[in-house]
């Protein structure tokens, strides 16, 4: 797992959990979940079945999002504040539902970063992948010139923000 790689470099992460896969082969156990909320990593709720939320009946998606949260606070031991959307299918209608049940924000599949308060719940991401390096993890955030990764109208430059929390980075 990434978490002893994070821990040794000093980092914490978003941990999306998909809480119906939890002790499934190949995906996070119990005690998995348990140990990186331990370690600092912040753990983010992801329905319960991975399903596209806004296809799908409205009682339904709201159990979906509301009994993930609810294990995973079990399982972690923390409070889950953060949602991620499957596929990154939401509706005003699903966010509105992510919002009722408790979440301070919920993240998209759209790449890039979002300062603007107003779009707490539909937040573009940054994604790092297993062959990603710090400081190519560290680019992709940052973008030309040291600013965000998609600069635009609700977005606010940060020259070097991102550079000064990862250690070793060249910038």
């Amino acid at each position: 797992t990434a978490l002893p790689v994070l821990e040794a470099d000093g980092l914490t992460a978003t941990v999306f959990v998909v809480s119906g896969f939890v002790g499934r082969p190949g995906y996070m156990t119990a005690a998995d979940v348990a140990a990186a909320a331990a370690a600092g990593m912040t753990i983010g709720a992801h329905t319960v079945h991975h399903v596209a939320l806004a296809h799908i009946p409205a009682a339904l998606a709201r159990v979906e999002i509301e009994v993930s949260r609810e294990a995973l606070e079990r399982l972690s031991g923390q409070p889950v504040a953060d949602f991620a959307y499957p596929y990154g299918d939401t509706s005003r209608a699903v966010q509105a539902m992510v919002a009722a049940a408790g979440f301070q924000d919920a993240v998209t599949t759209v790449f890039g970063t979002t300062a603007a308060p107003w779009r707490q719940f539909s937040l573009s991401r940054v994604r790092i992948e297993g062959a990603d390096s710090l400081a190519s993890f560290a680019a992709r955030v940052l973008g030309p010139l040291g600013l965000r990764a998609t600069p635009g109208p609700d977005l606010l430059p940060a020259p070097g923000r991102m550079a000064e929390r990862i250690p070793g980075t060249p910038y």
